[in-house]
């Protein structure tokens, strides 16, 4: 557990039953076990970190076990979910989206591809465990040859491709060596309109090596889907479920790359950029982006668990120097 998670799991409601006897713990006391555990902590950190999470609501204060107004203050932690704890939630909600894009760097990862035209681009993938990484269908179905490295720059050859059986632009490619089991594992949730975000993704750069951009946006509205509005490699690859609008400088290559809300959840990934509403000829010059929800894809990825009939596997060529889709 990160600091912040340590400081609310020892105020909680679950330490105080099963740890300190139902007795309320000081600023003192929290001082004190993190002493215990090698973490020397400013008070002034602290009293940042306990006032945050007051403010939020997720700690109350309870009243005084000495006479110092400061150091004997007691606390309770309330609505503390283990799975937040563990995942380092409540720390990224403390230290910001910085603490969040450099937790999770070599978690998002360039996708190099060949065109059947025999052009080069780019596009996003991020890792959700050890052997699976999550992207958008277009940037790897159909095209000619595929390459994926690791954040050692080992090839990572993928053993099954699943890709929904309706027009979503998902697809989740297993890797069949570990590659990935030493990076940060993004988990996914569910977001709302109006949540701050980070994107993370490599747009193409003229001039430049893949770069990791990162930018903060809100996710502006849900959209639904008309036919001929928003489009990806002259292919619609939409269905008729609701979308995330975001305002974030999205490119083509940040498409397959990660949305992610002030917890550290993937609540989205981009798929596309929409059109401009008086030239459908010309990319919108808003700089909006459009994304398949944190549903959307927790939906996709029970449905491979199930091996039921919306999901089907790609069938792929694994050429030494990469792969590709048929």
């Amino acid at each position: 557990m990160g600091l912040v998670a340590q400081i609310l799991n020892f105020f909680s409601f679950y330490s105080l039953s099963t740890v300190h006897n139902n007795q309320y713990q000081s600023l003192n006391d929290c001082i004190n076990y993190l002493k215990g555990r090698d973490i020397d902590i400013q008070l002034r950190r602290l009293i940042s970190i306990i006032k945050k999470f007051e403010h939020e609501g997720f700690i109350l204060k309870i009243g005084q076990k000495g006479t110092d107004p400061i150091y004997d203050s007691t606390y309770l932690a309330q609505n503390i979910y283990t799975r937040y704890l563990e995942y380092g939630a409540y720390d990224f909600y403390y230290w910001g989206f910085v603490s969040i894009r450099n937790h999770f760097l070599e978690s998002v990862i360039p996708i190099d591809v060949e065109k059947r035209n025999g052009s080069r681009d780019i596009g996003t993938c991020f890792v959700i465990d050890g052997h699976r990484l999550l992207t958008a269908r277009h940037c790897i179905e159909g095209m000619n040859n595929i390459q994926i490295f690791d954040p050692l720059n080992h090839l990572a050859t993928p053993s099954t491709i699943w890709v929904p059986s309706n027009d979503m632009d998902i697809a989740l490619i297993e890797i069949n060596n570990y590659n990935f089991s030493q990076v940060p594992k993004f988990e996914i949730e569910y977001g709302r309109v109006l949540d701050e975000v980070l994107t993370m993704g490599y747009p193409p750069i003229p001039g430049f090596d893949a770069i990791n951009v990162s930018d903060l946006a809100y996710v502006n509205a849900t959209l639904k889907v008309s036919e001929g509005r928003i489009i990806a490699e002259d292919r619609v690859l939409f269905d008729r479920d609701n979308y995330f609008l975001i305002n974030a400088k999205v490119k083509g290559g940040n498409s397959g790359g990660p949305i992610i809300n002030d917890l550290g959840y993937v609540i989205g990934m981009i798929v596309n950029i929409p059109l401009d509403a008086e030239d459908q000829s010309r990319i919108d010059h808003l700089a909006y982006g459009v994304a398949v929800t944190g549903t959307q894809i927790n939906n996709f990825l029970s449905n491979i668990y199930r091996q039921n009939d919306k999901v089907r596997k790609l069938s792929f060529i694994n050429n030494k120097k990469g792969f590709s889709t048929e």
